[in-house]
């Protein structure tokens, strides 16, 4: 029997300026992606995610720029 594994995470750092940051990973249901800042969950009404009608990839776009240096 063969398990197929799929990156369902992408890090990155934030630079205090962009607000927009796409995503390449598969998902059910857009409200199944969860977003952190570090270990630090995001709420929800800080953020807008349009997600690919294909179920792979998109964009999250945060109301405020995240802090530089995190991520």
């Amino acid at each position: 029997m063969t398990v197929e594994t799929t990156t369902s995470r992408q890090a990155l750092t934030f630079d205090g300026v962009t607000v927009a940051f796409d995503f390449t990973f598969p998902y059910i249901e857009a409200t199944d992606i969860n977003v952190y800042d570090g270990s630090d969950l995001v709420a929800a009404a800080d953020y807008t995610i349009t997600a690919n009608p294909t179920g792979v990839g998109g964009t999250v776009t945060f109301d405020t720029a995240p802090a530089a240096g995190t991520g």
